[in-house]
């Protein structure tokens, strides 16, 4: 999987799940930081932030991980046309 990355390291498709083998394999410092370059690229973020949470909490750092899993819920809410964009006073109708 390294060396699929290696030869084209801009599919972020691949560093995704790069990143969740090496989650898997106990190594969740590791894998925190190509999360954190897939959310520098806006790649899937609800995703993306809810996996680095994982990692936090792999590693016991709870604060960190309540952090990324309440962003990766905000963002999920706001793909879903349920909260407003960030800085907005829009409000959202919940459907019926």
């Amino acid at each position: 999987m390294r060396d699929c990355l290696s030869f084209d390291i801009t599919n972020l498709r691949v560093m995704q799940a790069y990143a969740c083998l090496i989650a898997q394999l106990n190594r969740p410092q590791e894998a925190s930081v190509l999360f954190k370059h897939l959310l520098s690229k806006g790649y899937q973020p609800a995703k993306v932030n809810y996996l680095l949470s994982i990692c936090y909490q792999m590693a016991g750092d709870m604060a960190m991980a309540s952090k990324y899993e309440a962003i990766s819920n905000l963002t999920t809410l706001r793909e879903l046309k349920r909260l407003g964009e960030a800085g907005t006073a829009q409000e959202f109708i919940a459907p019926r």
